[in-house]
């Protein structure tokens, strides 16, 4: 049986004030500096609380390392083992000073269970309220809050995954804290919670700030003023499509069913496996099987009250005979298909069909004229059906442009709707935008178009 043990620090409320979980390393309570003396005023007895900070720092483990903490009977303050005098008023330890208990609690709860301790409900004593009174600091009577008992009976697992978080957590804090010792102080700073505010609030700034140059950018590329262009000349032009018909060639394992075949050949389309034998193939496998062992589990513990604002928590280990599994390699044997690959053969064609395909567009265009019309005269060799035939095909294509010049005097053109074109007069004055940075065009309005 192996034991572990851990320090970690406990907490104590003031009866004078009301300020609760003050921690055990404090003497004096940090808002009204009342000494914490916890045989005179027990409602100020240390506690444990479950979530408990295990104790890493090396000068608060030689404190708490030292013994139980004392009273001094002339000033009553608060002062660890290793003090022979009090370090108020000078005087030495003597046999009118109080000295603080150490007690061990060994019961059958786990750690996140409260005994019915006497000290759970502390109810000051008339001797309480006398010394009270006579510091004219006399309150009702205080019940101790959150005073957590261990116990040692065989664990019930929570208090060991307990107590397994806190040491993770403390090691994980001693690793940070580690980690930022080696960073520069301005680095330092920034990883506590004021410094985190600091750099949130910072980041909050830059974004705002980022985000206005970056409107601002947008705006400067995007800006535009008024201005016009002037109509200088008008296009259209219409095509309509001639389909010829001719005769295609292609190729493929199969054709369409007005095709012709030209040629045909055997040609491997696919392969396909066939087993020649079997063969006997050897190959290692593993069984589960299992043997005598032990293994370590937590079988107790107890929390021993250090009586100076600490508390111990002692594991106890114990080994115990399981069976544990492991891998037998078995060796074994089994039939393997021994294979080749055999072609598979299909007929690859060649094949002729005739189809009406594009041959040319043939357009019609004016740049006087509003009126439009769609090519009407013009030759088609023979439509009789056979090859070489050809016939007007269904796509249609229009155009209508207008060339203007912007007040740089720079020549554009630009293909727009036939109803808004029909509108437009060479010489019309037309609304238009240009940027605000450069003076250059950036688009017309052709809504602006009168009727």
């Amino acid at each position: 049986m192996k034991k572990s043990s851990e320090i970690f620090e406990g907490r104590w409320d003031c009866s004078d004030c009301g300020q609760t979980r003050i921690s055990g390393s404090d003497p004096v309570c940090p808002r009204c500096k009342y000494p914490q003396d916890s045989v005179l005023t027990p409602s100020e007895q240390w506690y444990l609380p479950h979530d408990a900070n295990i104790v890493t720092d090396g000068v608060q483990l030689e404190k708490f390392n030292a013994g139980a903490a004392w009273n001094c009977g002339r000033c009553q303050t608060l002062n660890y083992g290793n003090s022979k005098n009090c370090s108020s008023c000078g005087r030495p330890l003597d046999f009118d000073d109080t000295v603080n208990r150490t007690i061990t609690y060994d019961g059958s709860s786990s750690h996140f269970d409260t005994l019915p301790d006497p000290r759970d409900e502390i109810i000051e004593s008339d001797l309480d309220k006398a010394i009270r009174t006579i510091k004219g600091k006399a309150s009702e009577p205080r019940v101790m809050k959150d005073l957590v008992l261990p116990g040692t009976a065989p664990d019930t697992g929570r208090d060991t995954k307990f107590y397994e978080e806190i040491r993770a957590q403390s090691q994980r804090e001693h690793e940070t804290r580690v980690r930022l010792s080696k960073l520069p102080r301005l680095l330092q700073a920034l990883h506590t919670p004021h410094g985190k505010k600091l750099l949130l609030l910072a980041a909050i700034v830059l974004a705002i700030v980022l985000a206005f140059v970056g409107f601002q950018v947008v705006r400067y590329y995007t800006a535009t003023v008024e201005g016009v262009v002037t109509a200088t000349e008008r296009h259209w032009q219409r095509s309509v499509e001639v389909e010829q018909y001719r005769t295609l060639t292609d190729s493929g394992w199969d054709y369409p069913g007005d095709a012709r075949v030209a040629s045909s050949e055997r040609r491997i389309r696919d392969y396909r496996t066939v087993i020649d034998s079997y063969r006997t193939e050897l190959y290692t496998d593993y069984e589960t099987k299992y043997r005598a062992g032990s293994e370590n589990y937590v079988c107790g513990s107890k929390t021993v009250d250090n009586g100076n604002g600490s508390f111990r928590v002692e594991t106890k280990t114990c080994t115990r005979s399981v069976q544990v599994p492991y891998q037998e390699p078995v060796q074994k044997s089994r039939q393997v298909p021994v294979t080749h690959q055999e072609p598979i053969y299909d007929d690859w064609y060649v094949y002729l069909y005739d189809r009406w395909q594009t041959e040319r567009w043939v357009s019609v265009s004016d740049a006087t004229s509003s009126e439009v019309a769609w090519p009407e005269k013009f030759a088609l060799r023979r439509n009789d059906g056979s090859i070489g035939s050809e016939r007007i095909g269904d796509e249609r294509r229009e155009t209508y442009e207008v060339v203007y010049l912007d007040a740089n005097q720079n020549r554009h053109s630009e293909n727009i709707r036939q109803e808004v074109w029909v509108r437009v007069q060479v010489g019309e004055v037309i609304a238009a935008r240009y940027f605000q940075r450069n003076g250059q065009l950036s688009s017309v309005d052709w809504s602006s178009v009168s009727d």
